[in-house]
């Protein structure tokens, strides 16, 4: 079981599908309080392209243990193909985040994600990853 003042500035490595650290990325915990980014694929409609890029921040009830949380990130550069333009979205999300052992945790969310610029609508967030503290 961690400490709290091993949930005090650790940094872990993350894997899965989330619109808070994308498919592959990072989170720097500090106390309750985590800042996350990441890598979330590729978007290519035709007349654009660019890479999805994913940067945000998560609000966990509890430094350590099984907790609850809400997070909000900035996802860019996402696109629906029926409009052929990129844009941006702001992803919101609730989820339970549990560890897995001593060095693994698991977080499963799910949210609403509205586009904040370009063309589309609302889309839906999920938060499914694995994450490795360093």
């Amino acid at each position: 079981m961690p400490t709290k003042s091993d949930a005090q500035n650790q940094f872990s490595l993350r894997l899965g599908l989330s619109t808070l650290s994308g498919f592959a990325g990072g989170e720097y915990q500090m106390g309750n309080v985590s800042l996350m980014g990441g890598w979330f694929g590729s978007q290519d409609t035709g007349e654009e392209s660019g890479t999805c890029l994913v940067g945000g921040v998560r609000y966990s009830l509890k430094p350590d243990g099984s907790t609850p949380y809400i997070g909000t990130s900035i996802v860019t550069n996402q696109s629906g193909v029926q409009w052929g333009k990129m844009g941006h979205h702001l992803s919101i999300n609730v989820g339970y985040k549990f560890p897995l052992g001593s060095k693994f945790d698991m977080t499963v969310g799910a949210g609403v994600s509205p586009k904040i610029s370009g063309e589309g609508e609302t889309r839906p967030a999920a938060d499914l990853t694995i994450g490795y503290r360093l």
